[in-house]
């Protein structure tokens, strides 16, 4: 293209970046493919150790320390875009989840500035929703196939560091906020616990079903209601309607999780810019399209 002519390799990867974004967002008619493709050759722009993960504990000096932290801006915008075509490869979804949280707690724990980059917190809850839809539909799917099911084995012996990577980046969001005065990390801690609860009762065996229905909410809430086996959660995302954990029976051959449940907090988000409806998954129908992606059988 043109437009990118004359740029460095570095805006070149920027620029596309961009474009891709607005597609998503817009929900134009771009073939799925091509935009897996173009992200693909976007990632060859830059050297293959360049996307590895940049060792903030070991920087002294004050232009690398800007120009790795750009750097992993970057790499951030990259797996959060991957994460966005879920309803096309959930696996890769799922890895481009785990590399935004390992960067994310190495960003974090080096980083006292924790008002910087808070785009990168937002990151990060998308990431630990999409790891804990992904690990509770496949622990329910299990349940209800007889044959051994390919995407629970992948999970389930990754759900130990998953699991662990997740609390930190909670406990880092909640280290931010010693004097409650963070509200952006007090609801995103409030959010990430509510989906860790369900997680965690999914991993002691009980079954959930997933579901998703239109809403006219206008704000970010996240609610439970009483049910047979327990308690619904419910999570309601403006524009993009509402998704449901409901509860079944618990499995008697689930192996036992250590995890202790939690409480059962309700939070309601205010919508004045804590996240912009199209700034989490990118489509109308994104709801639905998650409950698909990772219900449905390989």
């Amino acid at each position: 293209m043109k437009v990118l002519q004359g740029c460095s390799s570095i805006d070149r990867v920027q620029r596309i970046h961009f474009a891709i974004a607005g597609h998503i967002l817009e929900r134009n008619n771009v073939e799925i493919s091509d935009l897996d493709e173009t992200l693909q050759n976007t990632a060859t722009e830059m050297p293959p150790q360049w996307w590895l993960m940049p060792a903030f504990a070991h920087i002294s000096n004050s232009a690398k320390l800007l120009d790795d932290t750009v750097r992993l801006m970057i790499q951030f915008t990259h797996y959060h875009l991957l994460i966005s075509r879920y309803d096309n490869n959930r696996l890769t979804a799922i890895s481009a989840s785990r590399e935004i949280l390992s960067r994310y707690v190495a960003f974090r724990s080096s980083n006292p500035a924790h008002f910087y980059c808070r785009g990168c917190d937002f990151f990060s809850f998308v990431s630990i929703f999409v790891l804990c839809f992904a690990h509770v539909g496949s622990r329910s799917q299990h349940h209800s196939l007889s044959s051994t099911h390919v995407v629970f084995n992948f999970l389930a012996h990754s759900r130990p560091s998953d699991r662990g990577m997740m609390e930190r980046a909670m406990e880092i969001l909640q280290s931010m906020n010693p004097d409650d005065t963070d509200s952006i990390a007090t609801k995103l801690c409030h959010m990430i616990r509510h989906l860790l609860i369900v997680e965690a009762d999914a991993a002691r065996g009980r079954s959930y079903s997933m579901s998703s229905s239109e809403s006219d909410a206008k704000t970010f809430e996240c609610g439970t209601q009483s049910g047979t086996y327990g308690r619904t959660l419910q999570v309601h995302i403006p524009h993009f309607g509402t998704i449901n954990f409901q509860p079944g029976a618990i499995s008697s051959s689930a192996p036992v999780d250590s995890a202790p449940p939690g409480p059962n907090p309700c939070v309601t988000w205010a919508s004045d810019g804590l996240l912009a409806g199209k700034e989490i998954f990118g489509t109308a129908s994104c709801s639905r399209d998650l409950v698909n992606a990772f219900t449905s059988k390989q």
